[in-house]
């Protein structure tokens, strides 16, 4: 399972999510489960940077063209943050999965079990 997160450096309302998103990783470590991290940023050293800054875990690509994107054409990504979950077959189960702030935990737990 892959729960996805669109997101940038600089936006506001992504930044907020990390402390809960750094919770929810830690919750399923030893689950069947890949945080995605995908920052709409043109900045890879700036991108590492404040990953490493702010001990945010995951995997983490970049998609330099942000919202011009394939990646945001695809998954109809126009605004951010954004999230998706992904089920073990590669099929899209939530397009507009919760926040990790809102605790997405059940929906996650479920999917695991079925």
């Amino acid at each position: 399972m892959v729960y996805i997160d669109f997101w940038g450096t600089s936006c506001a309302p992504c930044l907020a999510q990390i402390p809960a998103a750094n919770q929810l990783k830690e919750r399923f470590k030893d689950k069947d489960v890949v945080f995605l991290n995908i920052a709409f940023d043109n900045s890879i050293d700036k991108l590492k940077r404040f990953i490493d800054y702010k001990s945010f875990k995951g995997v983490h690509l970049i998609e330099k063209k942000g919202f011009a994107s394939n990646v945001a054409d695809s998954y109809k990504i126009n605004s951010l943050p954004h999230y998706f979950l992904i089920d073990k077959n590669g099929y899209i189960v939530n397009g507009e999965a919760p926040r990790p702030i809102d605790k997405p935990d059940q929906i996650i737990e479920n999917e695991l079990n079925k």
